[in-house]
């Protein structure tokens, strides 16, 4: 959908080290890229959320910069909107 949407650089943030189910997630978030030109950028980080935002930070300093981020845990959502807002 966030590429039918527009978005091309996509971010799937993922916690390490790995719990039950993440390795297939990355592997399907991946594939969804095949027959796209839009970028998956898969980043792991430790879950906290000081490393969420120093990712997010070097992240959004590239060029290009992510257009749109997918959160694996739940619990990181409010720290990605809360720092993009």
């Amino acid at each position: 959908m966030l590429i039918r949407k527009g978005h091309w650089q996509i971010m799937l943030l993922l916690p390490a080290p790995s719990h039950g189910g993440d390795i297939e997630s990355e592997l399907g978030f991946r594939e969804a890229f095949r027959s796209s030109a839009a970028t998956p950028i898969v980043i792991h980080h430790r879950e906290t959320a000081g490393r969420v935002v120093t990712h997010m930070n070097a992240l959004l300093k590239r060029v290009p910069s992510p257009t749109a981020f997918v959160v694996a845990r739940s619990v990181h959502t409010l720290t990605v909107i809360t720092h993009c807002a």
